[in-house]
């Protein structure tokens, strides 16, 4: 009997099981933006109702810190970066176990905000700025001059923590500010914009120089007519007299229309022959005093031509009535008096009155006092003195023929003679010797004053003498230096 072999069928079932694809979230499109000097926002694309964590790293990939943020945005404070540095982050959603870090982001810090500005120098013309940023190697700055209103007046770029800002304006209200740069993308913001205003501008100086007597006559005229050459008095001292905006002189004798010019050896009365005009136009004098007990001596036509000779070569005078002469802005009077002609208190109270509101300074010129002596008589004195009282600025002596004393007198000066300048006298060491007093002026304040003592020699011609000859002149002004400076 056969056996019957059960055949059994498996049926196979195939399962099919489905495939989920997880998707990976990683943050994207990361980004900073500045937000002050140690102050960044780093930012990124992320799902809503997520869970940031944040990495920052140095620029060599030193881990710094790790943040964490429920929004696509995280802002990283001072305490964890520094000013001007190079660094990167990465981002990870923590929300879902499928996140991924992004890839980094690098971002450089900018410089820090110049703080603690300080005005070092200030004057009319110009500001000196410094400041202390204690930079990195390789910053550089940006500089802004502003005026009043705030428009741009100068810029400049420069690598030191200091600046002179040149050519600016007195008496004027300007704002600087400053920047940080280390690169074209890289800056600070700028600083707070400062004030300050320049101070007004001192009054220009003026230097002038003022000589003792000048006579043109007998034993000088002969000399210089000998030689052929008019201006032979004065060719040892000008250089030096020209190079003053102001030179001032007492013009001992008056220039007369017509000759003859010949004095004779002891005549007393001057006659001066025009072309010695040449002299003072060498020297460049710029005004005289006409008010001299010789003035008179070509009688009223000589006075008269002696103010029109003068006039018609560009100088001024001084002898009824005051003269003011303008240089670089400020405005010199000139009241002069003789003793033999209008040497009055009342009256010079009066001028210095009345010429107070038309000048800057006011000058007096003293002709007067004992002839040869070095002793001050109380009418000089007491003149002066009158003059300093009412508003005169400086007082210059003349007709004693030698170097007489200067005062200081309420906080003016007062030269009581400064001798002879060209003279024929001779016949006496003392009156051989004088005195040029160059002074330089800004407004109405004397700020130094410099003695020249002068010598006149054996040809009549006046020379400025050295430190030691000049001491003698030195002794008999009473000053022991040759500069007084304010």
């Amino acid at each position: 009997m056969k056996k019957t072999i059960p055949v059994i069928i498996v049926a196979i079932v195939v399962i099919t099981i489905p495939i989920i694809a997880f998707n990976v979230t990683r943050p994207q499109n990361l980004s900073s933006e500045d937000k002050g000097p140690r102050r960044v926002l780093l930012s990124w694309d992320g799902a809503d109702d997520t869970y940031f964590k944040i990495q920052l790293f140095t620029k060599v990939g030193e881990r710094l810190k790790t943040f964490y943020s429920d929004v696509s945005e995280k802002l990283v404070k001072k305490n964890h970066i520094k000013s001007n540095q190079s660094y990167f982050f990465r981002v990870k959603d923590v929300s879902e176990e499928t996140g991924e870090w992004s890839d980094g982001q690098r971002f450089r810090t900018v410089p820090k905000k110049v703080r603690d500005i300080s005005f070092t120098g200030l004057t009319n013309d110009s500001v000196s700025l410094a400041w202390d940023l204690k930079r990195d190697q390789g910053v550089k700055f940006y500089i802004r001059l502003l005026d009043q209103d705030r428009n741009l007046v100068a810029k400049k770029k420069i690598k030191k923590e200091e600046f002179t800002f040149t050519g600016i304006n007195p008496d004027t209200k300007y704002f600087v500010k400053i920047q940080a740069i280390y690169n074209k993308r890289n800056k600070s913001r700028w600083s707070k914009a400062l004030s300050f205003n320049t101070p007004s501008a001192p009054p220009p100086q003026v230097t002038t120089i003022f000589g003792g007597d000048v006579m043109l006559s007998r034993y000088v005229a002969r000399a210089s007519e000998a030689r052929g050459n008019y201006s032979e008095p004065f060719v040892r001292i000008a250089d030096e007299l020209k190079q003053n905006d102001l030179a001032f002189i007492n013009l001992e004798a008056p220039f007369a229309r017509s000759g003859p010019y010949y004095v004779d050896d002891n005549a007393m009365s001057f006659r001066v022959d025009p072309r010695f005009m040449d002299g003072l136009n060498l020297a460049g004098i710029d005004m005289a005093s006409l008010a001299n007990n010789h003035i008179g001596n070509a009688g009223q036509d000589g006075i008269a031509f002696t103010k029109e000779h003068l006039v018609n070569n560009g100088i001024g005078y001084c002898l009824e009535t005051w003269a003011i002469e303008e240089v670089n802005g400020t405005k010199f009077a000139f009241l002069c008096y003789a003793y033999d002609r209008n040497l009055d208190t009342n009256k010079l109270i009066s001028d210095i009155n009345s010429v107070k509101d038309q000048a800057d300074v006011i000058i007096v010129s003293m002709h007067n006092g004992s002839e040869y002596t070095e002793n001050i008589s109380s009418s000089q004195s007491g003149f002066a003195h009158t003059a300093i009282d009412h508003g005169a600025d400086m007082v210059i002596g003349h007709h004693p023929h030698v170097v007489q004393r200067m005062e200081e007198y309420n906080g003016k000066y007062i030269f009581y003679s400064l001798g002879n300048l060209i003279f024929d006298q001779d016949w006496s060491h003392e009156t051989t010797l004088g005195a040029a007093i160059k002074v330089w002026w800004e407004g109405d304040q004397v700020k130094k004053i410099q003695f020249k003592p002068v010598k006149i020699d054996y040809d009549f011609q006046p020379r400025w003498m050295d430190f030691e000859e000049g001491k003698e002149v030195l002794g008999r002004l009473r000053v022991d230096n040759y500069e007084i400076i304010k």
